[in-house]
């Protein structure tokens, strides 16, 4: 008999916790906000990087922009001319106003590339980016026209560089070239002064 009591109050405990347990887990919300946080987590931190990558680019365009009018201006006063600059004396001059932010700046293949030209009119000058988008190879190697030296003379300084981008994932890449690097170009079109 108590052996059949012990079983009924068993069964009774049983079936009351069956109830009370759905409503004890609703009413339970420890671990909602890990679980919470896992859900937001992925794509809150892909944007944040993303966000964070785009404001690199835009501040290395800016800067290689900068460095680049400062570098042609050598060229513009005649300084550059005086100082019988070339391509390597140029490229580092860019360098050393980018703060760091162009990796590999001396190395010719994988840093700036610079075309200093000359031109007859201004209505003459053609600026394309020198970069075959669907290779990422540079179709012409850089150059420093020694016309350039010479005042009175309309020069072109174009300089390119693939910056490489590192978060591409969930279709927030900003690559436009073949290799996954973004091109950044900074050109400046001037009349040298008489010297």
């Amino acid at each position: 008999m108590r052996q059949l009591k012990l079983y009924r109050h068993g069964r009774l405990l049983l079936a009351k916790c069956a109830r009370r347990l759905p409503r004890r887990l609703q009413l339970d919300e420890s671990g909602a906000v890990m679980v919470e946080f896992g859900i937001v987590a992925l794509p809150f931190f892909t944007l944040v990087f993303a966000i964070m990558q785009l404001a690199l680019v835009f501040a290395t365009d800016q800067l290689l922009s900068t460095a680049v009018s400062d570098a042609a201006r050598m060229i513009r006063t005649g300084q550059a001319a005086s100082a019988g600059w070339g391509l390597s004396q140029f490229n580092t001059q860019v360098c050393s106003e980018t703060f760091y932010l162009i990796s590999n700046c001396s190395d010719s293949s994988t840093g700036i590339q610079t075309f200093v030209t000359t031109s007859a009119t201004f209505a003459s000058v053609a600026i394309s980016p020198p970069v075959n988008a669907s290779t990422g190879k540079y179709n012409a190697s850089p150059s420093y026209s020694p016309a350039a030296n010479t005042g009175s003379q309309i020069v072109v300084v174009s300089t390119y560089y693939e910056y490489p981008t590192l978060f591409s994932s969930l279709g927030l890449s900003i690559a436009d070239q073949a290799n996954g690097t973004r091109l950044l170009g900074a050109v400046a079109a001037f009349r040298t002064e008489p010297f």
